[in-house]
């Protein structure tokens, strides 16, 4: 991921330099300090059914990721540490 991260802003600083990238549109809409204030984006909002439905995916994925490394360790004839 790291490999990707650099990548982009390899490619931002390059794209600056060569100009094909600009932030005059920003700068004029927003002003030189916007990008430091959050305040269009309002309060957070928690509603019980999403959160809800997360947390049973996350569970589903969690038990299917475990079910995974368990037979990936049959298969390999290795115990992973994990499960022990």
């Amino acid at each position: 991921m790291s490999a990707v991260l650099l990548g982009i802003i390899a490619g931002a600083v390059l794209a600056s330099v060569l100009g094909v990238m600009h932030f005059e549109k920003v700068a004029r809409r927003h002003g030189p300090r916007s990008c430091m204030r959050c305040s269009h984006f309002g309060m957070p909002q928690f509603q019980l059914v999403p959160i809800i439905t997360m947390c049973i995916v996350m569970i589903v994925v969690m038990i299917e990721s475990l079910g995974m490394f368990l037979a990936l360790g049959e298969i390999t004839g290795k115990r992973s540490t994990a499960t022990r």
